[in-house]
């Protein structure tokens, strides 16, 4: 995990440099040094400071609490992380946090949880133009989708195709959205981050129409017995 650019251009503050510190060390591989130090600075930032440096360190104390094998505090560091950036409005930053736990968790994760997890970075960071980052969320898409397929089984590589799985992957999403919307297309468009329930209507006919009959019935519109008098 590298530094923010941001921390270099703050050289006077103690909080950004202890949070440069401890991606410095992270970076060596001084996981132990390097969560003492971060914490450190989040400690001073929850008292008062930038909430893109609380969610930048928080990001990096959780990333090294993750490969200590400390799951639970990892998880927790993230999930903190990722509420502070995007209750500031930094989605982007937020993203970038669910990435490193798929990253680091993913296959410590439950499924049901690692789906949402990768389903709301993936919203975050849907107008991102950073390129590392929609690489990592490519990456991540990928490691999704091998977890899912099974766990600890290698995939047939020979036989693998990318766009099925992703189909595949993307049908359960929907099917899941589509349930726990009782079947309201509408409703699970917005479960499922959609601004137009049209875009899933359309996803629905053209990729997965094997999920038309988890919808509930259109019911046409009564047509309105009062008409406008013509003029």
């Amino acid at each position: 995990m590298e530094s923010s650019p941001e921390l270099h251009r703050l050289t006077d503050d103690p909080e950004a440099r202890a949070c440069e510190r401890a991606c410095a060390l992270l970076a060596e591989g001084k996981l132990f040094e390097a969560e003492r130090e971060a914490a450190r600075a989040a400690r001073a930032l929850e008292h008062g400071g930038e909430p893109w440096l609380l969610a930048e360190s928080l990001t990096t104390q959780g990333v090294a609490l993750a490969r200590l094998a400390r799951d639970a505090d990892a998880r927790d560091a993230l999930l903190r992380a990722a509420e502070v950036a995007e209750r500031a409005g930094n989605g982007e930053r937020a993203g970038r946090a669910l990435l490193a736990a798929v990253e680091e968790l993913g296959a410590r994760t439950p499924k049901d949880e690692l789906c949402a997890t990768y389903e709301r970075a993936a919203r975050l960071l849907s107008s991102s133009s950073d390129v590392d980052t929609l690489r990592r969320l490519s990456q991540c898409a990928r490691r999704v989708l091998l977890l899912l397929d099974g766990r600890a089984t290698p995939p047939d590589w020979d036989k693998f195709s990318f766009r099925e799985a992703v189909l595949r992957y993307e049908s359960d999403i929907i099917e899941r959205a589509l349930r726990d919307a009782g079947g309201v297309v509408s409703r699970a468009a917005k479960l499922l981050g959609m601004k137009h329930h049209n875009n899933l209507v359309s996803i629905l006919n053209t990729r997965h129409r094997e999920l038309l009959g988890e919808r509930k019935p259109i019911v046409a519109r009564r047509r309105s017995l009062i008409t406008r008098k013509k003029q």
